[in-house]
C-alpha cells in the first residue's frame, strides 16, 4: 500500500491565517513608516532613526513570510522580544513621569527657545507614534482652565498618565500578538520542511 502525503494545514491564530496577516501586516508597517515623512513638523534625527528601524523590521518580516524563511523570521522575532522589553521599562517609568511633569507645573518652570520646544514635542511625538495623543494632552490641559486649582492639575495628570498607560499597553499588546504569529508560523515551517526530508529519504 503506497504511502499517502500528510497535508499540514495553514497556521492560524484563532480563524486568522498567520501567514497572509503578516504579509498585509507588514506592508501596512512600511507604508506607516513613510508616513513620518509627511508630517507637518520639522523633522529631526529621532524621526529618520525611527523611520528606518520601522522599515527595516516591516520590510524584513514581509520577506520572511513571503518566502518562509525561518532566518529572518527568528530575527524578527528576536526583535520583538527587545521591543517588549523596552515597553515594559517605558511602562514602568513614563507614565508617573508624565503625570508628574504635568501636575507639578514643570513644564511652567522650565525656559526654552521655540525651537527647542517644538523639538522636544517632535521628539515625545514620534517616540511613541501617537501625535493625537498631543493633541488630546493640549485639550486636558486647556480643560483645566487658565488658572487650575491643585486638584485639576491633578487630575489632568492622572488623566495623561493613564493615556500613557493605555497607549503602552496596545503597543506591548500588539508586539506580542506579532511574536506568537511568528513562532506559530515558524513551526509550520519547520514540521513542513521536516516532512519533505522524510518523504525524501523514504
Amino acid at each position: 500500500m503506497s504511502d499517502k502525503a500528510i497535508q499540514l494545514k495553514s497556521s492560524k491564530l484563532g480563524c486568522i491565517p498567520i501567514r497572509p496577516f503578516l504579509i498585509v501586516g507588514s506592508i501596512l508597517g512600511i507604508l506607516y513608516a513613510f508616513s513620518f515623512l509627511t508630517t507637518p513638523y520639522p523633522q529631526i534625527a529621532i524621526t529618520y532613526i525611527l523611520i528606518a528601524l520601522i522599515f527595516a523590521f516591516n520590510a524584513c518580516l514581509f520577506y520572511g513570510a513571503l518566502k518562509n524563511n525561518d532566518i529572518v523570521l527568528g530575527c524578527c522575532q528576536k526583535l520583538l522580544v527587545f521591543s517588549m522589553f523596552l515597553s515594559f521599562v517605558t511602562f514602568c517609568f513614563v507614565p508617573v513621569l508624565a503625570s508628574s511633569y504635568l501636575a507639578s507645573n514643570y513644564d511652567k518652570e522650565l525656559e526654552f527657545s521655540d525651537a527647542t520646544n517644538d523639538n522636544i514635542k517632535i521628539l515625545h511625538m514620534d517616540m511613541f507614534g501617537l501625535r493625537t495623543m498631543d493633541k488630546f494632552a493640549d485639550f486636558v490641559k486647556k480643560h483645566g482652565g487658565h488658572n487650575p486649582t491643585a486638584g485639576q492639575k491633578f487630575l489632568q495628570g492622572v488623566v495623561l498618565g493613564e493615556m500613557f498607560v493605555v497607549a503602552l499597553i496596545v503597543y506591548t499588546s500588539t508586539f506580542y500578538v506579532e511574536y506568537v504569529m511568528i513562532k506559530r508560523l515558524r513551526k509550520f515551517i519547520a514540521a513542513r520542511k521536516g516532512m519533505c526530508e522524510h518523504q525524501i529519504l523514504a
